[in-house]
């Protein structure tokens, strides 16, 4: 069995616990930001990527709201209000 967590990890972490000997936190931006514009890597998404997203997530807001409003109505509770 295997259990990934993919989370984000400021950069200075990084800089303290593999480049401090290598370079600056300075230095180390750069070199990230210089490898993003080799990739072209861009930090938005387009239009329809964003349209497509926004949509899922309210389509499972709407689902989960659905959820807690029968929890609440199986209970007797006034949660989903």
């Amino acid at each position: 069995h295997s259990w990934v967590q993919d989370e984000t990890c400021p950069l200075h972490v990084w800089h303290k616990h593999l480049f401090r000997k290598y370079c600056t936190v300075r230095m180390l931006n750069s070199a990230v930001v210089r490898l993003l514009e080799i990739r072209d890597h861009k930090l938005r998404l387009s239009t329809a990527e964003l349209r497509e997203r926004y949509e899922c997530l309210c389509k499972e807001l709407k689902q989960h709201k659905h959820q807690q409003a029968a929890i609440s109505l199986h209970d007797g509770s006034d949660e989903a209000k």
